[in-house]
């Protein structure tokens, strides 16, 4: 399983530990990742060096400051898409919501608490869109446990 990045292990030095986190990344979408057969599909713009889709993921709605909790967290991508490829119980959890008349799939691991949410390109397509990534907080977790199991109660089967 994929472990969480600490700025400790590059003793300091938050370039290293960006530099790290970004090679993670790209590890992740050079391994092809797919998510129930379809191909996840990211967009590849690049701005100061890196592609935006990676800064979506480690800025948040606040590029000022550096956040090392989002930045930790990359290598997770990996985890949590993988584990959606897995029928064995793990503890990515997924569940399905439209979002301006789109699908949306909303994975999130429970014990590393972050979410990963995609989108369909529609039935018939091959692939399906990566949004955004994030950690989640023990409230937004609880919030994301309570809309799964409306998902899983309103009879359609978890992913």
């Amino acid at each position: 399983m994929c472990t969480e990045y600490d700025l400790q292990d590059f003793g300091g030095d938050i370039q290293a530990f960006i530099e790290a986190c970004y090679q993670a990344y790209l590890d992740f979408w050079n391994s092809s990742p797919t998510f129930q057969t379809k191909h996840v599909q990211r967009g590849k713009k690049i701005v100061e060096g890196k592609e935006t889709t990676f800064w979506g993921i480690v800025e948040g709605h606040d590029d000022k400051e550096i956040d090392i909790l989002r930045y930790k967290k990359v290598p997770l991508l990996g985890h949590v898409i993988n584990e959606t490829n897995i029928t064995a119980k793990t503890d990515v959890l997924f569940f399905k919501r439209l979002h301006n008349r789109k699908i949306r799939i909303e994975a999130f691991s429970q014990q590393n608490q972050f979410l990963v949410v995609l989108e369909e390109k529609g039935q018939q397509s091959n692939k399906i869109q990566f949004i955004t990534a994030h950690p989640l907080s023990d409230r937004q977790l609880q919030k994301k446990l309570r809309k799964y199991n409306e998902f899983v109660r309103g009879g359609e089967k978890p992913l």
